[in-house]
């Protein structure tokens, strides 16, 4: 009844709303803002957390927080798109990190029945300050459990090898 932040620890919370929802609704979708920042995989917990969610009956959840692209996963009978990347969030401290200058909009389409979206992706020309239309993204890939452990590996060795010293093998 009040306006704030609404936390993530509150999952009967979250569980009643949804149930309570989902008779006045024919989509349930939760916006998540989380998670580990300049990743292109989502974590294992967080992975686990959104996934949780479809299991409590959202249909979509949109995730954010990493200021980069991650991927999408059609888990159960819903999808998870697990970070849209920073559009026009750009900022000096993050141009550092690779993949910060590019997004995604995911544009959803929704009848009673079912749901579909494509994607349109962008890139920030920073010379410019303009943002561009790209044809594809490489880091906006389907996730599934045959494939997701080699992806989160390698993106913790990329991370840890960027925040190490260069020479160091």
């Amino acid at each position: 009844d009040t306006p704030g932040i609404f936390a993530d620890t509150e999952l009967s919370l979250i569980q009643t709303l949804i149930k309570e929802y989902r008779q006045k609704a024919n989509w349930i979708i939760i916006c998540y803002h989380g998670g580990e920042e300049y990743t292109f995989c989502p974590s294992p917990a967080k992975r686990s957390k959104l996934k949780r969610f479809i299991d409590m009956g959202a249909d979509i959840v949109v995730s954010n927080h990493s200021h980069t692209i991650q991927g999408y996963e059609y888990y159960q009978d819903g999808i998870i798109f697990y970070s849209l990347g920073n559009f026009i969030f750009d900022t000096s401290n993050q141009r550092i990190h690779e993949g910060t200058d590019q997004s995604v909009i995911i544009n959803l389409r929704m009848s009673k029945e079912n749901f579909s979206y494509n994607s349109i992706f962008s890139k920030i020309d920073r010379l410019t300050g303009n943002i561009n239309i790209s044809r594809s993204n490489p880091y906006f890939r389907s996730i599934s459990n045959k494939t997701y452990r080699m992806q989160w590996n390698f993106d913790c060795f990329r991370l840890f090898k960027n925040r190490c010293d260069p020479n160091i093998n």
